[in-house]
């Protein structure tokens, strides 16, 4: 992990080690495998749009819809250091329930392994691995939150497998279907760092399920020079003018993760805003027939609307994404 307080070591495209920043947002699941790469797996699901960009001093100079390949490797020449690291600023206190922290801090990223959700590994269905595609294998740089989720309200993990649905029925939700999670990100960052940016370029190759290179060689290249900055924005979002994925109201596309992974108990998790409870009034809690619902942290506080959960999220235990992880 990056412990950070040295200006070179900071997350930001003003960085003049950066060559290119490369962020994700929408529905996907990335991990770090066993030579330290970043694997990131866009999530194939209903109403959501899958994009390539790539700015040059912020003038764009490709944009296409991802269809290069199944697996893509994306390099820098020189890098800094070989392999990932995770931007966790210690300089500063990290409290996520009261949104203590450095914006910037990797840990603001959703982690379905954390404490906060499954709390353990989770299987990745070999029969469903294939909606993940493409894979993007991202071989140096330095992860962290670009953007963060919820700068008015802080969410909420909700339970909705059959257990909890049948106490939601009921009207006896266990305290424990509640989780305060507070503000999250739903952009990742990955800054591609070069010794130098000048003499140095982006690769992207065709690569197998293993990461390795197959014939034909670079996809294409970057090239690097004096004061050239490269934003690479791969998008797995829905069209503004779509429905994303024709979601009821109490639900969000946060759920489409269940069509890949599974808890060995069966738990599933969802996201939901929170509020003061003597803000929400009997019309913000919806599926819950207009209980109030307090959350087992801060009782002053209780479940309000979705939001629009396409974040990005992490698995921490997990070492591939397609291939059988140790």
């Amino acid at each position: 992990m990056f412990a950070l307080d040295q200006t070179n070591n900071t997350p930001t495209s003003l960085n003049p080690q950066t060559l290119a920043t490369v962020s994700f947002e929408g529905l996907g699941l990335f991990c770090i495998n066993e030579r330290k790469e970043c694997e990131l797996g866009v999530l194939d699901s209903a109403g959501h749009r899958r994009v390539l960009r790539i700015l040059k001093n912020s003038i764009e100079i490709n944009q296409q819809v991802l269809d290069l390949g199944d697996f893509i490797k994306i390099e820098v020449t020189n890098p800094v250091k070989n392999g990932v690291e995770l931007y966790h600023n210690n300089n500063v206190r990290f409290e996520r329930e009261s949104d203590q922290g450095d914006p910037k801090d990797f840990r603001w990223m959703i982690d379905l392994e954390s404490e906060l959700y499954h709390g353990r590994s989770v299987v990745i269905d070999p029969g469903r691995s294939q909606l993940l595609h493409p894979i993007f294998f991202i071989t140096s740089g330095l992860m962290y939150t670009l953007a963060r989720d919820g700068e008015e309200h802080p969410s909420a993990r909700v339970r909705w497998d059959d257990a909890a649905a049948r106490r939601f029925t009921s009207h006896t939700p266990d305290r424990d279907d509640f989780r305060l999670v507070g503000k999250v990100g739903h952009m990742l960052g990955v800054d591609l760092l070069t010794e130098n940016p000048a003499d140095s370029k982006v690769m992207f190759s065709l690569v197998n399920e293993e990461g390795y290179a197959i014939s034909g060689g670079p996809t294409f290249e970057l090239e690097g020079g004096a004061d050239v900055k490269y934003e690479i924005i791969i998008g797995n979002v829905c069209p503004e003018e779509m429905d994303c994925g024709e979601m009821p109201e109490d639900e969000t596309d946060f759920r489409f993760y269940y069509n890949v992974i599974s808890d060995p108990d069966g738990m599933k998790f969802d996201l939901r805003f929170v509020k003061d409870i003597e803000s929400i009034g009997e019309e913000g809690l919806g599926s819950f027939g207009g209980e109030v619902i307090p959350l087992r942290e801060n009782a002053e506080l209780g479940l309000d609307g979705c939001p629009q959960a396409c974040h990005p999220s992490h698995m921490c235990y997990a070492t591939a994404l397609r291939r059988r992880s140790r």
